[in-house]
């Protein structure tokens, strides 16, 4: 009786001092984040991080998307008051110069930016890749959660569980990066995409049946990218594709809907296929000092848990998923797919059902 006690007395102990600790480093990070970066200057380690992500897509792009690497796409970093636009090329007249760095032929300018996005943005006739500085991302992220839990947990939250680190902010910049190729490749194909999010106004979020079925095509693709059979996974694609139809045709999807659904899986699903691709080869060589993880908890977490669940993702979440998934699939099946989808009117799901037409004829 007396070791359970001491055992209970110890581990109470334990937990107030775990308590104590996050008091601490939530009261550290308040402070830090109280006030917005409204400087407008690029900070050291924003500059070398930049430098960094630049030599990587210039060496290493073209492997992970055709043209990618050699494209010329400029960059921009904001903070909570400030663009900063890293580039080659003189801009428009909006920016202002603000330094140039020799060692990278590159220019940096600022403007005044109210309402900054994580997308792509059009800079005179050209697109920039452009995200939030890590910094400034952590605290939006941090002073949101705070907003929406209970005033009691404020102050115990283990934040740095949530927080973006270096190496996902490695992959981030490479997935808004390729919205702005997929812009200068296909402007008019990139702006109807973008677009389509009007046309799921009414979609049929809500209806249990209708998430059920996307959540049995999630499962299909991940047992599909699970497979190490390539019949079984050509016979779990095949599932996948005629569930989908199935979906579509019980709720009765209009033709807007339908389309809505491949343009934003071309959109975004294509982004996160690449921001893995990059952050896998990133991992290969041990880039940098962004401590890319082996065993990419990252990834494992959207294939074995979101792509499961694709019902209950809300907005056009569930089409970032289906799209990476489907782009990873392409790969065991073909080299040349990714110069096919840049083209009007191809999409994922039309160059999947290519293959499985062509193996159907083999039998």
């Amino acid at each position: 009786m007396r070791v359970i006690k001491k055992s209970l007395k110890f581990l109470g102990s334990l937990i107030l001092l775990v308590l104590a600790g996050l008091f601490i480093y939530n009261i550290i990070l308040t402070a830090k984040y109280r006030k917005p970066d409204i400087t407008n200057t690029v900070p050291e380690d924003v500059l070398i991080d930049a430098q960094s992500y630049q030599a990587f897509r210039t060496a290493y792009g073209d492997e992970v998307w055709p043209g990618f690497g050699s494209a010329e796409i400029p960059l921009i970093l904001f903070n909570d008051r400030y663009s900063f636009l890293f580039t080659e090329t003189m801009p428009d007249s909006n920016w202002k110069f603000a330094e140039e760095n020799a060692d990278y032929d590159i220019e940096i300018y600022f403007r005044e930016d109210p309402n900054p996005q994580a997308f792509a943005v059009a800079v005179g006739s050209r697109w920039a890749g452009s995200l939030g500085m890590r910094h400034q991302m952590n605290r939006q992220m941090y002073l949101g959660i705070r907003e929406e839990i209970p005033v009691v947990f404020k102050y115990i939250l283990p934040y740095f569980l949530i927080s973006i680190k270096p190496d996902v902010h490695f992959a981030s910049v490479h997935h808004e990066w390729f919205h702005a190729f997929q812009a200068s490749q296909n402007e008019a194909r990139f702006l109807t995409a973008e677009g389509s999010h009007r046309f799921l106004e009414h979609y049929p979020y809500k209806d249990n049946d209708f998430a059920e079925h996307w959540n049995k095509e999630g499962r299909l693709l991940m047992n599909a990218l699970d497979a190490t059979d390539a019949d079984t996974r050509t016979a779990l694609v095949d599932s996948f594709l005629l569930t989908r139809e199935n979906r579509r045709n019980r709720i009765g999807l209009s033709e807007a809907q339908i389309q809505a659904e491949k343009q934003l899986e071309w959109l975004e699903g294509l982004a996160k296929y690449v921001e893995y691709k990059t952050y896998i080869k990133a991992r290969e060589l041990d880039y940098g000092s962004f401590d890319f993880k082996q065993n990419n908890a990252y990834w494992q977490v959207e294939k074995s848990q979101r792509l499961k669940a694709l019902g209950e993702s809300g907005g056009d979440n569930r089409f970032y998923f289906s799209g990476m998934a489907m782009a990873f699939l392409l790969d065991e099946y073909s080299i040349d797919w990714k110069m096919e989808i840049m083209n009007d009117s191809i999409f994922l799901e039309d160059l999947l059902a290519k293959v499985i037409e062509r193996k159907k004829a083999l039998i």
